[in-house]
């Protein structure tokens, strides 16, 4: 026979929504959630470690346990912007483990340890090395289930912990949305929230700066939906070398939450057109503000997304033209 599993505990537990608990920054609900696989992705340079560490320090604050898995960076580097953005020292002797060898064997030992001292939340930065080292391909869909599988998610079943990962997106505007690059089967595989990273402010230890946090995917509905703006995450230079690390509420401005003119703006060429590329679409406004308001438009479905080789062709969706009869008893 097969292993059923008996839902009756599951059915007790009732239906109130699973909420995110881990890193709580002080934006109403916490950032992550606990044994769920959940992910930050970004361009290079916008500060996708700066905001785990970051996150890794809110963790460590409350009580909680790190496990820190570090294929890009070395113990030196990873120190010192830990403490620059606001570490305790005892924090990082006492309640971080950190781990800069990422293969295969050395994930493999550190699943065991966290599986009997359940740490409250694992970093992975850098799901490309990670992969690397073990000797995959991200864009084979394949080897990326079999090492979420295999690498990632013994985390989050078997030690409970909340898990981060840190990836980055492709180099090219016309392929990209709120997702990270590689095989889409990444995506399918994060079962807590995704995160887009996007620069506001550039910013350095001696410039103060901003990002922010988009939902990318939120499967648990505790966060927010596809696309909201989470939190913007300020860095602030301070004394001695240090950094203030502020995370905030994103005030409300409904351009950025739905940008409604842009959206007026490509269903009037699309009327008029009736097909376009997304490089004809970006004409009308800023990159950013016209791929949110195109996904905003396909989760409507008032415009359909097709390919034409490597261009991005969207169409007008044909209005129903059928209409549902009562059957007689």
């Amino acid at each position: 026979m097969p292993k059923f599993i008996d839902l009756r505990e599951f059915i007790e537990n009732g239906c109130q929504p699973e909420l995110p608990t881990v890193a709580d920054v002080g934006v109403g609900t916490g950032m992550l959630y606990a044994g769920r696989i959940n992910e930050i992705h970004g361009e290079p340079g916008t500060g996708k470690s700066n905001v785990a560490i970051a996150l890794s320090n809110a963790v460590m604050k409350s009580g909680g346990t790190v496990l820190y898995i570090d294929p890009e960076d070395v113990p030196a580097g990873f120190t010192r912007r830990s403490l620059q953005l606001g570490a305790d020292p005892e924090d990082l002797i006492h309640r971080c483990q950190y781990l800069n060898d990422s293969a295969p064997g050395e994930i493999l030992l550190a699943q065991r340890w966290a599986a009997v001292h359940k740490p409250t939340l694992v970093v992975i930065d850098g799901m490309a090395e990670c992969m690397s080292a073990a000797g995959l391909n991200e864009d084979k869909a394949e080897e990326v289930l079999n090492f979420i599988k295999q690498q990632v998610r013994p985390f989050a079943e078997k030690a409970g912990a909340a898990v981060l990962i840190s990836d980055h997106v492709t180099k090219s505007w016309e392929d990209r949305g709120l997702w990270s690059r590689g095989s889409g089967a990444k995506m399918g595989r994060y079962d807590g929230v995704s995160y887009a990273l996007s620069l506001i402010d550039a910013y350095s230890p001696g410039v103060a700066g901003s990002v922010m946090l988009t939902v990318a995917k939120d499967r648990n509905g505790g966060v927010g939906v596809k696309g909201k703006p989470m939190a913007e995450v300020h860095f602030m230079p301070a004394a001695d070398n240090r950094t203030i690390v502020s995370f905030r509420v994103p005030e409300f401005q409904p351009s950025s939450l739905k940008p409604l003119r842009t959206m007026a703006k490509i269903m009037e060429l699309m009327d008029e057109c009736k097909q376009a590329t997304k490089a004809d679409l970006r004409k009308l406004g800023k990159s950013q503000t016209v791929d949110s308001a195109i996904e905003l438009l396909e989760q409507e479905g008032r415009i359909l997304r097709s390919k034409d080789g490597k261009k991005h062709v969207f169409n007008v969706r044909a209005a129903c033209t059928y209409r549902l009869v009562r059957k007689s008893a």
